[in-house]
C-alpha cells in the first residue's frame, strides 16, 4: 500500500519515539494501535512477511530492528545520493543512475527504494 509522505513521517516518528524507550517499557506499549503501526513500518522498511505471531518481547525486539534498518538504509541513501550528485557535477548522468539502481537493487526497504527511483527519474528527465 502507497502511503502518503506525511503518512511515512508520521510512522517514522512513532518509531523513534518508541525506539527510545527502554525495553520494559516499550513492552508496556504492545497494542493493537502500535502492532498496526508495526506492521505498516515493516511493510516500508523491510522485504520480508511480518511475524505471524507476536509477544510483547517480540514486539520490542522488532521496533529495535526496524529502528536500526530505518537508520542503515537512511544512511546509504544518503551516501549514493552524494555519489549520484557528484556523478551529474562531473556530467556523467549514467554513472548517477547506476550508482541509484545499485542502491535499489541490493535495499530492502520499500520506502528508500522509492526515494531512490524519484532521483532516478530527475536525472533522466535531465538527460533528455
Amino acid at each position: 500500500m502507497e502511503r502518503t509522505e506525511d503518512e511515512t513521517k508520521r510512522l517514522f516518528n512513532l518509531l523513534d519515539g518508541l525506539a527510545e524507550l527502554d525495553h520494559h517499557e516499550l513492552r508496556n506499549r504492545f497494542s493493537e494501535e502500535n502492532i498496526k503501526a508495526a506492521r505498516m513500518l515493516f511493510d516500508e522498511l523491510l522485504d520480508e512477511p511480518f511475524p505471524r505471531a507476536l509477544s510483547a518481547d517480540m514486539f520490542a525486539d522488532l521496533i529495535y530492528r526496524l529502528r536500526e534498518t530505518k537508520r542503515t538504509w537512511s544512511r546509504k541513501l544518503g551516501t549514493a545520493i552524494i555519489a549520484a550528485a557528484s556523478s551529474v557535477e562531473n556530467d556523467n548522468i549514467k554513472s548517477a543512475i547506476d550508482t541509484l539502481e545499485e542502491f535499489k537493487g541490493s535495499c530492502p526497504s520499500r520506502f528508500y527504494r522509492g526515494n531512490a527511483q524519484k532521483q532516478i527519474e530527475y536525472y533522466r528527465a535531465k538527460r533528455t
